[in-house]
């Protein structure tokens, strides 16, 4: 069974190419407008982004406040040296995305806003220093710490459980992570919106292109900040729409963790009422995390979105299991690595289809 999603670079290039020319023709139009870009910390994202971050005014990256940031952009600080001294779950990534931002800084506004972040690693500063949880006393604060705790006892939980428990105890942990999970990223998204808006509240009558860079999941902000800023108008950014429109005619291709963890956020009536499809979609996850790439990769000529691609082809393969088929190969893969558990769900539902066509 190949582990290839028939794309063409050339097809795919059109479209991005189409993609930018079109959104920046109506940004350029607009005298005030937000753009939010809805990505990941993925290098072949970088060059489309950079690209429509270049007809605006002002950059807001998704990052708590570094007092060394600007220093960074103005060259005083190298960029080895900035990342070796943070920590970064994708360091060439970041090494990337900086060196764009350091050629866009002479003649753009470039600052880090993430309330969230900037106070939980205050709160981590304080208890370093000697401080005790009962003493985090702001409400923000208290909301902070309080979200932060649940969500990581349950990731904490689901790690455990991957380890030795049954798979429907391993579901049950994915779903309860996956719930706290959409109440820290709408707490995170208030925050972060509220922050925006009163910086730009005093645009309001003066023209300014803003980008706002966002992770895929916090979509929330869109609302919000329609809600506080409606005199800006907004464009919506999905870096990845080249490939993932022309493989499955969508914008972003959420994994069935993300659509899970989205269900939460945004239809609870359905989280309560229909169970079974929350079992489906954990099952689903726990499979697609196994069997995901996790090295950084590098975009090539046969390919330009490597992992855009490699993310379409097991949210592919994974919608073709059900809840059973899923328990069945979690036992079968829990204990290899990535490229293993691959091979041996490639293997049981090539199997499965050639059953399902000789009973037919």
């Amino acid at each position: 069974m190949k582990t290839v999603i028939s794309i063409k670079p050339s097809e795919v290039n059109i479209k991005k190419n189409y993609y930018l020319q079109l959104l920046a023709y109506k940004i350029s139009e607009t005298r005030r407008c937000i753009t939010l870009c809805f990505g990941t910390h993925r290098i072949e994202h970088l060059p489309a982004v950079a690209d429509l971050m270049a007809f605006h005014d002002m950059v807001i990256l998704e990052e708590p406040y570094d007092p060394d940031f600007q220093a960074l952009l103005n060259g005083k600080i190298p960029i080895d040296d900035y990342i070796a001294q943070g920590e970064f779950l994708f360091p060439r990534f970041q090494k990337r995305q900086y060196e764009l931002l350091i050629n866009l800084a002479a003649d753009k506004k470039i600052l880090q806003i993430d309330p969230y972040l900037e106070k939980l690693i205050a709160i981590h500063e304080f208890f370093a220093d000697g401080g005790r949880p009962e003493d985090v006393s702001s409400a923000d604060d208290r909301a902070v710490y309080e979200a932060e705790k649940s969500t990581t006892s349950a990731l904490i939980r689901y790690y455990n459980f991957v380890i030795k428990a049954g798979f429907d105890d391993v579901v049950e942990a994915v779903i309860e992570f996956a719930r706290r999970d959409a109440h820290r990223t709408l707490l995170r998204d208030r925050m972060r919106a509220t922050a925006i808006a009163s910086l730009l509240s005093s645009y309001n009558h003066s023209g300014v292109k803003v980008f706002v860079e966002a992770g895929y999941i916090h979509i929330s902000i869109i609302k919000l900040l329609r809600k506080l800023l409606p005199d800006f108008h907004r464009f919506l950014f999905f870096p990845a729409y080249p490939v993932v429109g022309s493989a499955c005619g969508k914008k972003h291709a959420y994994s069935p963790g993300d659509l899970l963890t989205l269900m939460c956020m945004f239809n609870q009536v359905n989280v309560v009422k229909n169970r079974a499809l929350l079992r489906l979609l954990a099952a689903r996850s726990i499979i697609y995390t196994k069997i995901l790439k996790k090295d950084e990769l590098e975009a090539n000529e046969s390919s330009l979105f490597p992992h855009t691609v490699d993310e379409i082809y097991c949210r592919k393969l994974v919608s073709a299991l059900s809840y059973s088929d899923c328990a069945e190969l979690f036992q079968k893969i829990r204990y290899k690595d990535s490229v293993e558990a691959r091979r041996i769900c490639e293997e049981s539902i090539f199997a499965k289809r050639l059953s399902e066509k000789g009973d037919g």
